[in-house]
Formats: structure tokens, sequence, C-alpha cells
């Protein structure tokens, strides 16, 4: 079995990697303290176009490809 990633997952783990590293990373703490919702950040994550893969293809999405959400969230997870 190969695990190694596509181009286009590659891509989107660099792409996330870096937003996470300079927009999420420099204010994680002072997000947790405050307990504020960071509007400006998910603005931009929406931007970026992750939010498509919690909806289908049919509707706008690009579906449950599972190697792009879990990219997603670790990328997130890991700025943290």
């Amino acid at each position: 079995m190969d695990f190694k990633l596509s181009e286009q997952h590659e891509m989107l783990r660099s792409t996330i990697k870096d937003f996470a590293n300079k927009e999420i990373a420099p204010i994680a703490a002072d997000v947790d303290k405050s307990g504020e919702f960071p509007r400006d950040g998910i603005k931009k994550l929406a931007e970026l176009g992750t939010f498509g893969f919690l909806v289908p293809p049919p509707f706008g999405g690009f579906g449950p490809d599972k190697a792009h959400s879990l990219l997603i969230l670790e990328c997130l997870l890991n700025a943290y």
C-alpha cells in the first residue's frame, strides 16, 4: 500500500501549515485566554477553501476526501 501524498495533498499541507504558523500560532494563547472567537482567522480559513472538505461535490465542496480533512486538521491543531 502506498501512503505517499499526492501533489495536491502536499500543496494543501504546505498552504495550511504556512497559514497556521503565521496566523494562528502567534495569537493562540491570547485567544485561549480571552475566549473570543477569532473571526478574522476563520474568515481567512474560509477564503483558503478549507471548509469545502465537509461539503459533498454536488453542493460545491470537494467532498469526503479523508486525506484532505486530516491534513487540514493536523496542520491547524499543530499550530497550538
